[in-house]
């Protein structure tokens, strides 16, 4: 339904919202910039104060929360290439996790601002262009990305010639035949909730993002967006519960080493 009382509208007028509305079904919100994306997003006069300072409050906050995460990461890694002692990198590591979790509340901080101030519809657009569908409406499907192996950590323990990365990696992990075990069931087990989560959160995606293409009603999009948001936590819960557990079988140092193996070098 279009906004506005059309026996009363200009037909141009009327024309334009179409082909905007048409236009926005179309392309995903991650690609609107500029003018298109204001226009699309529908900020009123009274909304946009609010808005524009709890964005503005969440980029400082982030920004310096990432600022507190990457030097973290640093000095995790000069902590393990010196091979520090697991008290002093189980401090390390510890705030450095505390930094993400910070990070993690400080948006969902931001979206419980947001629906003080947006409509479910803004909250979805605006969800969408952060969060967009790998298969838009009315576009190609994308092809599958394929994986790859996250790199191993800079060490002289792992620079030994004539060796595979796995076996290098082995060596350098240096899991005990008792914690191999548990280890590997904990690790099983994160990957099987993450697979599963990140193809529900990218339905949920899809849902939403066909909703706010079909300009279905606040009604109908706020449950779907509330879905959308939950799916997209869950791996964050799982990453979380998952290094709660290692906690108990890893010691500090490996901890770091499996938690630096996801964070390659910055060149």
């Amino acid at each position: 339904m279009l906004p506005f009382n059309t026996k009363k509208t200009n037909p141009n007028i009327i024309n334009l919202a179409v082909m905007l509305a048409a236009f926005a079904a179309a392309v995903p919100a991650s690609a609107l910039t500029g003018a298109t994306w204001k226009k699309y997003f529908g900020l009123t006069p009274e909304q946009k104060p609010a808005f524009d300072q709890a964005n503005k409050d969440k980029a400082e906050k982030v920004k310096a929360l990432k600022a507190q995460e990457e030097g973290g990461i640093q000095d995790l890694r000069g902590q393990v290439d010196a091979k520090a002692s697991d008290d002093q990198i189980k401090g390390t590591f510890s705030r450095l996790r505390a930094a993400t979790q910070a990070i993690h509340a400080a948006e969902d901080g931001f979206w419980s601002q947001a629906a003080r101030i947006l409509t479910p519809t803004q909250q979805a657009k605006l969800l969408l262009k952060s969060h967009p569908p790998k298969n838009p409406p009315g576009l190609a499907s994308r092809p599958a990305a394929s994986g790859t192996p996250s790199p191993i950590p800079g060490d002289s323990a792992v620079s030994a010639s004539g060796k595979t990365p796995a076996q290098e990696w082995k060596v350098y992990f240096a899991l005990t035949p008792t914690q191999k075990q548990p280890f590997d069931d904990a690790n099983q087990t994160k990957r099987q909730s993450l697979k599963q989560e990140h193809e529900d959160a990218e339905k949920a995606i899809e849902e939403l993002s066909r909703k706010v293409g079909a300009q279905a009603s606040d009604a109908e999009i706020a449950p779907a967006f509330a879905a959308a948001r939950r799916a997209l936590a869950a791996p964050v819960r799982t990453e979380e519960i998952f290094w709660d557990e290692v906690a108990g079988i890893l010691t500090p140092t490996q901890q770091a080493k499996l938690y630096l193996k996801g964070k390659p070098l910055r060149k």
